[in-house]
């Protein structure tokens, strides 16, 4: 089954519009392209390591607004990050680095992925910064097991677009992978870097 399109929020269009509008208000190239442009978006959570270090499951997803990609036959024309706040709602940050475009692959891949799974499955995107690892979630029914798919690292300690459990993907994080056995983690070197002993 395909990925069950998750609905952006009216409120949340509105947002990333008069983001870009403030941004590109001078950049007729950027604003032609974004008239022919795919627009898609995914919920976007955060989770602090002190939840990895507790190892108290299920962890406490911190809900972080939104990530809006625009996108053409050329790639990336624009993303935004949208956060909500009581009753505001904003974008905190725009690109139109062709980089960015990594996600809408990553996308593609997860929804090809899902295609192969028996049952429907949506995404979200889920950012750990004190790790600088950021996956996409593809959840299925209450009581299926989630599926991770890292894709981005700042070492080998994740194969970037392949499938993992929960508790493989959280495993890496709180300790080195096989191949690297005697080394310290990825929660072991900022815990090291910041002075901060585990509870």
């Amino acid at each position: 089954m395909a990925l069950t399109k998750t609905e952006i929020p009216n409120e949340i269009l509105r947002a990333f519009q008069a983001g870009v509008d403030d941004i590109l208000n001078e950049n007729d190239a950027v604003r032609r392209r974004l008239q022919a442009a795919e627009v898609v978006g995914v919920r976007t959570f955060t989770l602090g390591l002190d939840e990895i270090q507790r190892a108290r499951k299920p962890y406490n997803l911190i809900p972080a607004g939104w990530r809006i990609l625009a996108t053409d036959r050329d790639g990336l024309v624009v993303s935004a990050d949208v956060a909500q706040s009581g009753n505001q709602t904003r974008v905190v940050s725009i690109s139109t680095d062709p980089a960015g475009g990594e996600l809408a692959k990553s996308l593609k891949y997860v929804d090809e992925l899902a295609a192969q799974m028996p049952q429907a499955l949506t995404v979200s995107l889920l950012r750990i910064p004190g790790v600088l690892v950021d996956a996409l979630v593809l959840a299925g029914q209450p009581g299926t097991e989630d599926v991770m798919v890292p894709i981005r690292a700042p070492d080998d300690s994740f194969e970037l677009m392949r499938k993992y459990t929960v508790d493989e993907f959280f495993s890496r994080i709180a300790s080195p992978p096989v191949d690297r056995l005697g080394e310290p983690s990825l929660l072991q070197r900022f815990l090291e870097f910041n002075e901060v002993q585990p509870r």
